[in-house]
């Protein structure tokens, strides 16, 4: 088991080469990640989010619309912040991407996951702690949001995906995964090569007897804004 008093996670991928889909037309002009969030752009409030949380290095992937990205980043670093961004040309998915990503982090420690459309005040310190006690391959943060509930967990211990597992243990309950996540390093040469989704590839882990963690924690903010009603949503929740 991996030692509890390993320094805090430093490297971060932020997954952001999506089409926006259900954010259109607004992704029709920008990428989702440069949509404003009263007046900023999403991936401000990310990034913000990930070097006050103590991280110092962040790999972006970029597709749909990617010049627009690579402007931001240009204008927009941070001081004492490394941020590099990846153009994808063709979209690898959530596991291509991240394999793709991981190639520029400096090391060989864990390293965290984020979707580019997430708002959250999660503790990533606590996430890393628990996830160094675990001993776990991977830890993903669940929390209890009914109606993206999803992952059966049972112990801390997940179990499966709906829509991956055909079942799940009668002793599991389902939880929503937040799109944050603690990935071993050496874990990525299981990654396949090209397109792949990475739920698919814990998934698969799982069914191989890989520990995948729950790291739950059910009190803290955290919004989806990937579709129009949660985007006007959360701004009605800000401005009041």
């Amino acid at each position: 088991m991996k030692s509890a008093s390993k320094p805090p996670i430093e490297n971060a991928i932020v997954l952001a080469a999506g089409y926006g889909e259900r954010l259109k037309p607004l992704s029709l002009v920008r990428p989702k990640p440069l949509v404003p969030l009263l007046n900023r752009p999403l991936l401000d409030w990310v990034l913000d989010y990930l070097f006050s949380s103590g991280i110092r290095s962040a790999v972006i992937n970029a597709h749909h619309l990617w010049e627009c990205m690579r402007d931001y980043v240009n204008r927009s670093l941070r001081d004492g912040a490394d941020v590099t961004l990846i153009h994808e040309p063709v979209i690898l998915g959530t596991g291509g991407g991240i394999k793709n990503c991981a190639q520029q982090l400096t090391g060989d420690a864990p390293f965290l996951v984020m979707n580019s459309d997430v708002i959250t005040d999660l503790d990533l310190s606590a996430m890393a702690s628990s996830h160094a006690r675990s001993g776990a391959a991977v830890t993903l943060a669940l929390h209890d949001l009914p109606r993206f509930n999803s992952v059966a967990v049972s112990n801390e211990r997940i179990l499966g995906f709906a829509g991956r597992s055909t079942t799940f243990p009668k002793n599991s309950r389902l939880l929503a995964f937040t799109g944050i996540h603690l990935i071993e390093h050496d874990l990525l040469k299981d990654i396949p090569e090209g397109k792949v989704d990475i739920i698919r590839v814990y998934q698969n882990w799982i069914d191989r007897g890989v520990h995948v963690h729950a790291y739950i924690n059910s009190d803290i903010y955290w919004e989806d804004l990937g579709s129009l009603n949660d985007y006007r949503r959360v701004h009605e929740e800000l401005l009041s």
